[in-house]
């Protein structure tokens, strides 16, 4: 079992390379261990990334410790290089240090390697060397990288041919398979942009979706309106529960509030929002706001109208046009008002 054991040094390379992309507490956990930072220095020079500190490793479980020293580069991508070893004094980890940084100055890659290796030993570390989950938050952090500029070039791509792309279908010619896949990418990305967007503005606890909403959603179905056109193949992961939590809420809010002279905007409002999601495509899932609306439907517009029915007295003008527009958001949401409109027709027509 002894060569499947994991040292000490290795838990310094993990939390050293971990330190580029977070900011370490002085004290910190890493699985069985607890990691106390002594020292710690990080610079970034142009594309490359060099940090150096001093740790003390403390085994939770055998108690075993040991203050180690790390310097650590990342040259971009996968690209990492990381040394461990003892000082045996704080002015010989203090005077590695300063070369070091020295070097990176000179912008240098091959250089700080070299310095690295010869002031910090050649035991050294890469990207395989991480524990396997922080291995693959690290990995997936670095794609997000790569991600976002592709993103960046496949946009630039459509912008500059979208007259060339509306040319090909305007005139149903087959559109190359480059530009459909840069107007594919580039709307998609524009698509959950907007929706992070409008997702951060109306989040609050004091905002309201149904009124600081309305320029994202027009945003919105431009850009619907465009993907069609251009026969796009949306990939939308995340706009299916960002969309379902934001009907919910504003179906909650539309409900829990007093009926005003606004109500019929609202509604408007909603159905357009339940209208994008079936123009995208996402197959939304209404379950938790019809739920909802059912509960409102029996406990309040029914209780009003089988009063009024009751007693034959008629109903205002705004009652009823509030109602409708309360029975208007049910069909929206696909629940059946139908036969609740018919069996109370007389309360709500009676002048």
């Amino acid at each position: 079992m002894k060569p499947s054991r994991i040292s000490l040094e290795q838990v310094a390379a993990h939390y050293a390379m971990g330190s580029l992309f977070n900011d370490h507490r002085p004290q910190q956990a890493v699985y069985c261990y607890v990691v106390e930072q002594h020292d710690y220095r990080r610079q970034r020079l142009g594309a490359m990334s060099l940090a150096v500190g001093q740790v003390e490793i403390i085994s939770t479980i055998t108690r075993e410790s040991l203050t180690l020293a790390f310097a650590v580069v990342h040259l971009g991508g996968w690209d990492f290089h990381c040394c461990i070893r003892s000082f045996h004094s704080r002015l010989d980890y203090a005077q590695a240090k300063a070369e070091l940084f020295d070097c990176l100055g000179q912008a240098s890659a091959a250089q700080t390697i070299l310095t690295m290796n010869r002031t910090f030993g050649t035991c050294t570390y890469n990207l395989q060397d991480l524990f396997a989950e922080e291995r693959h938050r690290m990995m997936r952090l670095l794609s997000q990288d790569t991600l976002l500029r592709l993103d960046q070039l496949y946009s630039q791509v459509y912008r500059d041919n979208y007259g060339v792309l509306r040319a090909f279908h305007r005139d149903g010619l087959p559109v190359p398979q480059e530009l459909q896949v840069a107007a594919d990418i580039a709307l998609s990305q524009r698509t959950l942009e907007v929706l992070h967007a409008l997702e951060r503005e109306t989040s609050g606890p004091d905002s309201n979706p149904l009124r600081q909403g309305e320029d994202y959603l027009n945003e919105l179905e431009a850009i619907a309106t465009e993907a069609s056109y251009f026969h796009a193949s949306l990939s939308l992961p995340d706009a299916k529960p960002m969309l379902e939590r934001l009907i919910w809420r504003s179906v909650w809010q539309l409900l829990s509030q007093p009926l005003t002279d606004s109500l019929a905007a609202e509604v408007d409002w909603l159905g357009r929002l339940l209208g994008l999601g079936d123009r995208l495509g996402l197959g939304l899932s209404l379950e938790r706001p019809q739920e909802l609306y059912y509960q409102h439907l029996h406990r309040q517009i029914f209780a009003v109208l089988q009063q009024a029915a009751q007693s034959r007295a008629p109903l205002s003008t705004e009652s009823r046009v509030q109602i409708q527009d309360i029975l208007r958001l049910g069909q929206y949401l696909s629940v059946d008002v139908a036969a609740a409109l018919k069996a109370l027709e007389p309360a709500l027509t009676r002048a």
